[in-house]
């Protein structure tokens, strides 16, 4: 009687072990078709390695981009530069005077000289030891007279004391006569107050022009009814 207890017993005790060990059972344990379960992973284990390495591969890309726009950048700037240097020429006339010309987009040059300015649409040549304009008749005109000095004899002439932006003074480096007599030449605009008669205030356009060779004035305009009018020193 003792042994089929005992017996019973264990075969309970069995049946409880083999029950405990279900739910705990490998996850590894192949399926019915063979086939291994799949284990299941973490929030946030993922494939850590191949995301990493992306992450690395985006950040090198970035950093190439920003050198490669660097660069373009600065190729800019150098070309820019180029181009700046060739629009700016500086000829030398035969008296040893410089002569600065800015080229422009509109075909007009600007010249400098001392604290002159002028505008002209002659192109002009840097010959062995003189500058040089094409006139329309085909001959060349040697420019010898800089912006600043023929400003300097026109406003003498004009009984004017300065050229500035207050008295509208434009200087031109211009074609001037015909045929054979076509020449370069300065000329010198400004706008200045007179009175007609000694009581109507008016302004007066008047102008001057310097032959480009030699300094000298060739003609002074004024309007038809300066005569009539009074024109202080300015």
């Amino acid at each position: 009687m003792r042994k089929i207890l005992f017996m019973a017993m264990l075969t309970l005790l069995a049946v409880s072990l083999v029950l405990a060990e279900g739910p705990n059972a490998d996850p590894a344990k192949p399926d019915d078709a063979g086939n291994p379960e799949p284990t299941l992973l973490a929030v946030g284990q993922g494939q850590p390695d191949s995301v990493g390495a992306g992450s690395e591969n985006a950040s090198i890309a970035g950093e190439g981009q920003q050198v490669e726009n660097q660069v373009a950048l600065q190729n800019m700037g150098e070309e820019s530069q180029i181009q700046a240097k060739e629009r700016v020429r500086e000829l030398v006339a035969e008296n040893g005077a410089m002569l600065r010309v800015e080229a422009s987009e509109n075909e007009r040059a600007t010249l400098k000289a001392g604290n002159s300015m002028a505008k002209t649409g002659f192109e002009l040549v840097q010959t062995e030891n003189n500058i040089r304009a094409k006139l329309s008749n085909g001959k060349d005109a040697e420019i010898k007279v800089m912006p600043d000095a023929a400003s300097e004899k026109a406003l003498e002439r004009l009984r004017i004391k300065v050229c500035s932006e207050e008295n509208a003074c434009q200087i031109e480096l211009k074609e001037t006569g015909r045929g054979d007599a076509t020449k370069a030449a300065y000329e010198v605009q400004i706008e200045r107050h007179s009175r007609i008669l000694g009581i109507f205030q008016a302004k007066m356009q008047v102008k001057a022009q310097v032959d480009a060779a030699n300094g000298e004035v060739i003609q002074v305009k004024k309007p038809w009814w300066a005569f009539l009018a009074s024109e202080p020193e300015e």
